[in-house]
């Protein structure tokens, strides 16, 4: 693997620096992510599509 790319991989988040400090969850999904009206009828977190949006992205790492 790229030494870049997994350096890159290895750094912690805010959020992720959040969570070892505390030792809990941080909710990090944006609301927009989350299907509100489904999510009540299902009593459970239901995703909208925005994660799948660009499904056809594809991400090459060994192009420079």
């Amino acid at each position: 693997m790229n030494t870049r790319i997994l350096n890159a991989l290895k750094q912690t988040t805010l959020i992720e620096e959040k969570q070892k400090a505390s030792h809990c969850f941080v909710e990090d999904m944006p609301p927009y992510a989350i299907n509100q009206e489904l999510s009540l009828k299902e009593h459970g977190r239901v995703l909208s599509n925005y994660f799948f949006k660009k499904v056809n992205s594809i991400i090459n790492p060994n192009k420079n």
